[in-house]
């Protein structure tokens, strides 16, 4: 079983992928939608939400956001595993 501090590696990692990915966005390119597709935004934005419910599995609080009232289910571990 992964511990916190597993867990928090593999958060620094997939943060650092991402920076490492989007380092040449200008602020124009997170809203850039091409083919009806979702802009670049929803890709932390979704990193934040499952990371928020998992530290929830894990037994912690953490307040509510406004965001994270869409009516669906908790996001799925392995989304970020």
């Amino acid at each position: 079983m992964e511990t916190t501090s597993d867990i928090a590696r593999r958060y620094e990692f997939n943060a650092e992928i991402l920076a490492a990915l989007t380092s040449d966005f200008s602020e124009g390119d997170w809203d850039l939608r091409e083919d009806d597709l979702n802009a670049a935004h929803w890709m932390p934005a979704h990193f934040v939400g499952a990371r928020r419910s998992i530290i929830r599995m894990l037994g912690n609080e953490v307040p509510a956001k406004p965001s994270e009232d869409m009516n669906i289910k908790p996001w799925p571990v392995v989304v970020l595993l």
